[in-house]
């Protein structure tokens, strides 16, 4: 009869074969590798790797508010094009990892074109000029500090726009501002674009204000005399240190990541402010042959066969710990307790 019942027909049919009846409870392991399995067939990215895109869009546009439905309107695979930069929604800073000297910068970045800009000592903040023309600042952990610094203005070419409504009374310090890179202009999103790119935009669409707003000060060089050069007139400036940041390649802003494309040479863990291990170490090799006499001592102890007997110690030489040693524990210490010393300044 099955024949003749069409497709429950063969249902029916099939129903003595083993994976018709037998159940399998349903653990949260076995679903991963279920999803998995549906997702290689239906050409979707796995769990892990769609959690990556996810996390990668966020850090672009932190509001689920708008994640979410672009992502059951176009899917996973699109969501990076559907969900990109938003005026008045603040990306999550790029960030540099630290390194110890100039040598080591043009190591990690030999045959490769980079440029060296002032690490200024303030604080890091996103600045967005609003269609409607206002200003929005927002911190480097996304808070918004529109109120806390009523005077800062955008120099758009030949006109400068102030801040509406400004009460010079609330104006405590005066601020300057440092432009060291744009991500967005005229509705165009540069986070993709390499940073020479991101760069000429940015000199490009503003103007220098005297006291004001001006580029953070910059060169491009791969000498190690004239990095060092512009690293002690950082310092002399107040400045602390260095960013390192490569101009042509694997160049585009990554937010939210801390990247091997960004270095920072800071004064506080800069080689040149400590002695160099080899002149510790000759400095050790040195001392090795001065010694200084220990006192003579003088030892009593009891004894039961004759009372009291004293005896003099010997005297021995005591030499100077090996500086090279202390040095290198130091150093140690040092490195470990700076590994991420500075998460809270770039």
């Amino acid at each position: 009869m099955w024949q003749e019942l069409g497709d429950l027909g063969l249902v029916a049919k099939d129903k003595n074969r083993r994976g018709f009846y037998t159940s399998h409870n349903l653990l949260g392991k076995h679903l991963h590798q279920v999803l998995r399995a549906a997702s290689s067939k239906a050409q979707v990215p796995p769990l892990d790797e769609a959690a990556k895109i996810i996390k990668q869009v966020y850090s672009v546009l932190p509001d689920y508010g708008k994640i979410v439905p672009a992502l059951l309107r176009v899917g996973v695979l699109k969501l990076s094009e559907a969900c990109n930069f938003s005026l008045g929604v603040p990306v999550g800073p790029m960030l540099a990892k630290p390194t110890k000297s100039v040598s080591e910068i043009l190591d990690k970045f030999q045959g490769i074109e980079f440029t060296c800009e002032y690490k200024y000592d303030g604080e890091r903040a996103q600045i967005h000029y609003m269609e409607d023309g206002s200003i929005e600042i927002y911190s480097r952990n996304a808070e918004r500090n529109t109120g806390k610094y009523p005077d800062v203005f955008f120099p758009l070419g030949p006109e400068h726009c102030a801040r509406k409504g400004v009460i010079l009374s609330d104006i405590k310090v005066a601020v300057c501002t440092f432009a060291f890179d744009i991500l967005y202009i005229n509705g165009r999103p540069l986070l993709h674009e390499q940073l020479k790119v991101r760069r000429e935009e940015l000199y490009k669409s503003f103007d220098e204000v005297p006291g004001e707003f001006y580029f953070a000060t910059t060169i491009t060089s791969n000498d190690l005399e004239e990095i060092q050069k512009f690293l002690e007139n950082a310092v002399s400036y107040s400045c602390e240190g260095l960013i390192i940041k490569t101009l042509d390649q694997d160049a585009t802003y990554e937010p939210s990541k801390r990247s091997n494309n960004w270095l920072k040479l800071k004064k506080d863990y800069m080689d040149r402010y400590w002695v160099s291990e080899l002149q510790l170490e000759e400095r050790s090799e040195s001392l090795h042959s001065k010694v200084i006499a220990r006192p003579k001592g003088i030892s009593s102890f009891s004894s039961p066969a004759n009372g009291c007997e004293t005896t003099k110690t010997q005297n021995k030489p005591l030499t100077l710990p090996g500086c090279g040693d202390v040095y290198r524990a130091q150093k140690i210490n040092h490195m470990h307790n700076n590994k991420e010393d500075d998460d809270d300044d770039d």
